[in-house]
């Protein structure tokens, strides 16, 4: 950076003030420059140029201005955008196709607080800092994984807090004593069921709980010399395993019938040092390998429903904790009453749903050789209006639509509008599953 540039804040306000450091300037750069007043415990900010407030704006709190922070107006041309309050620099902002870029810091007293990195609006990490310089937390986006990842340390630079979120449902989070002895390990599967281990600060394990959000229960289990704690839970062999610090072990089989197995939902219930079952719903499940990863995972259909779709609940097998993990990208509903429609040999899974009215949509997502989704195809119809009557019978006009999405971005998009005569549903589906089969057959050659 430009050593005019140098950030030397010698004021003190009652909020954050944004520095951002642009680490690739292609563009100008425009000034816009603040006086800060203070008013007793307030601070008030007056423009020196006031046509500047078109790129700042000037946060309020109990009516009095609090701090100056950068807005992307509309029309705001691509720039960097430098902001000095009492001639210190305070703020810095690359604008790239009216969207936030590049590295943006925050200081306070000359001090960095905190550092993010944007890519097209999105905030890809963030790191902040403790008051001496070292990190006090770092969080980082893998959107190709559907991930994030955050750790929080302490101010003496021992880590304190480790997490992992995968597609926003299934979530571990591991605390740590300052000692760098385990603290706390949760495991939460599709927001469901959480699994807690306390631990003191010998790293000795004390604590579990099981907590059912949707029963709204927890059951604690003490390890002490009545009771043997839970440490785990997995299915393994077509049983579900309780495994207990002691080393004891509690099973239930799954019930074959033929391809498919009825299995139950259990609810846990304490007492002294015993867990009994009970029997809460009935469920179909199929034991397939939906992602052509080479482990047979679940996929879970409840009793039927009365609509069109037929809702299912898809658990992938992790060969390295031996479990099966809940999978909000592959479970949905679809018309069929088995599930998606499955592909080994083009590595494809198919839904297809209608949310009524001859409505009808479509959804193939291909996997590599490792069980990750490469891309995904999207069809669905729209209804346009456009309505005429003629020869007898009713047209309307309807729009066919396809994209196809990789990495949460749409690579390609077309649409396809026709006029159709309403005779029924059939009249709508027949035509749009022909259009989309043909869609099918060209993106294949």
């Amino acid at each position: 950076m430009n050593p005019k540039f140098k950030p030397i804040i010698s004021y003190k306000c009652s909020a954050f003030l944004v520095l951002f450091i642009i680490t690739n300037c292609i563009y100008s750069q425009d000034s816009i420059r603040l006086n800060l007043v203070h008013k007793g415990p307030f601070s008030t900010y007056n423009f020196i140029n006031q046509s500047d407030s078109a790129f700042v704006k000037i946060g309020h709190e109990n009516g009095i201005p609090d701090s100056p922070f950068f807005e992307l107006k509309p029309g705001l041309k691509d720039n960097n955008y430098l902001v000095f309050v009492n001639d210190s620099l305070a703020l810095v902002d690359e604008v790239k196709s009216h969207k936030k870029h590049g590295t943006w810091l925050r200081y306070n007293s000359g001090k960095i607080v905190k550092r993010q990195h944007f890519k097209n609006d999105t905030i890809w990490s963030e790191q902040t800092f403790h008051p001496n310089g070292l990190l006090k937390s770092n969080f980082k986006l893998y959107p190709k994984y559907n991930e994030v990842n955050f750790k929080s340390f302490y101010p003496s630079g021992s880590l304190k807090q480790s997490s992992k979120t995968n597609g926003g449902t299934n979530y571990v989070r591991h605390q740590y004593y300052e000692n760098g002895k385990i603290k706390s390990r949760e495991i939460i599967n599709s927001g469901s069921v959480c699994i807690q281990n306390l631990f003191d600060q010998t790293a000795k394990l004390t604590t579990t709980k099981i907590i059912t959000p949707y029963l709204n229960k927890t059951k604690e289990y003490q390890n002490n010399s009545d009771n043997d704690s839970l440490i785990s839970y997995h299915f393994k062999n077509g049983k579900f395993n309780l495994q207990y610090s002691k080393g004891n072990l509690k099973q239930w089989k799954f019930i074959p019938t033929g391809n498919a197995i009825e299995v139950s939902e259990y609810v846990m219930h304490y007492s002294r040092n015993k867990l009994s079952d009970m029997i809460k719903e009935s469920r179909l499940v199929k034991d397939e390998d939906v992602n052509f990863d080479g482990y047979k995972d679940k996929i879970i259909i409840p009793k039927l429903g009365s609509g069109a779709n037929q809702p299912f609940s898809i658990f992938l097998y992790n060969p390295i904790s031996q479990s099966f993990e809940y999978s909000k990208t592959l479970s949905g509903s679809s018309l069929s009453d088995n599930g998606p429609d499955l592909d080994s040999e083009k590595k494809t899974a198919t839904y297809t749903g209608s949310s009524g009215g001859g409505i009808y949509g479509m959804e193939i997502i291909y996997f590599n050789s490792y069980g990750q989704i490469k891309f995904s195809d999207l069809y669905h119809n729209e209804e346009l209006g456009n309505y005429t009557y003629r020869n007898g019978i009713n047209h309307g006009s309807y729009s066919f639509n396809y994209k196809r999405i990789q990495d949460i971005e749409i690579i390609d998009e077309h649409q396809f509008i026709t006029d159709l005569p309403l005779n029924g549903n059939e009249s709508i589906y027949i035509p749009f599953f022909d259009w989309v089969a043909l869609q099918i057959d060209a993106n294949n050659r």
